[in-house]
């Protein structure tokens, strides 16, 4: 599966500059860009380009380093990233 993802990731951004297109807005694969712990909860924040989201792990989970868009939470509670 992430095989065929990588691929596709790649075929369409190769595509995509071979034409002189300009990149999405938004992507599949998310970025973490910032995280922050509460109690038993980790809130991991991704960046997507056209949005922020946010996940929740075990505080003794790692923070995946990317993650698929659709596994992402976006409401109020999340919001954008923490500034520090």
């Amino acid at each position: 599966m992430r095989r065929a993802l990588a691929f596709l990731i790649l075929f369409s951004s190769t595509e995509a500059m071979a034409e002189g297109a300009k990149p999405p807005k938004s992507t599949l694969v998310c970025q973490k860009i910032a995280y922050s712990n509460g109690n038993l909860k980790k809130t991991c924040y991704y960046d997507c380009r056209a949005w922020e989201g946010a996940r929740t792990e075990n505080v003794y989970d790692h923070c995946p380093g990317w993650t698929l868009r659709w596994r992402l939470s976006q409401n109020g509670q999340f919001g954008p990233h923490p500034s520090s």
